[in-house]
């Protein structure tokens, strides 16, 4: 290993000397100082991971997305108010709404995306409770709802009929 001797015995007569050399008048606060902290650990780390699960060095994967100028300006100025970076908004804003359209999917397969409807909900719960199929009761409720929207034929009308036979199983008239 070559050492510099000059920059090693400078370096060394600072450190055991009393004159440190530090200005606190050039420190930072606030906001500066936070993007100072984060260009500093770029410099010397890399860039930090984004899923604390993955194993050190692991490459994030990547997606890119082109916005309209006025929206991004917005993701920029929220991300400066917020002292956060866009990307790190951008993977909050993504993570929101997958969660939010999880949730939905779950309450859909739960009840059928068109059982919205509390009594109807209701009732679909009653009859599962009841030993019902799930696959009759949906087919029922989707007859139902076609029916009651219009274009209901007599197929349509015999499964409404069964809704009602349905809803006196389960003791709502």
């Amino acid at each position: 290993m070559n050492i510099d001797q000059d920059r090693y015995n400078k370096l060394a007569d600072w450190a055991e000397s009393a004159d440190r050399g530090i200005h606190p008048e050039r420190g930072e606060t606030g906001t500066e100082a936070t993007r100072s902290s984060r260009e500093l650990i770029r410099r010397a780390g890399g860039r930090p991971s984004v899923d604390p699960a993955s194993e050190p060095g692991a490459v994030s994967p990547r997606r890119q997305v082109r916005l309209p100028r006025a929206l991004s300006e917005r993701v920029d100025q929220l991300a400066d108010r917020e002292n956060r970076s866009a990307s790190d908004l951008m993977r909050e804003a993504i993570a929101q709404y997958v969660a939010t359209h999880d949730e939905q999917r779950a309450g859909d397969e739960k009840g059928g995306k068109l059982v919205k409807d509390p009594d109807v909900r209701a009732t679909v719960e009653r009859a599962l409770e009841a030993g019902q199929r799930r696959e009759d009761i949906d087919m029922v409720v989707r007859a139902r709802y076609t029916y009651e929207w219009g274009g209901g034929d007599a197929l349509h009308l015999e499964l409404a009929d069964e809704v009602e036979r349905l809803r006196t199983l389960v003791g709502k008239p």
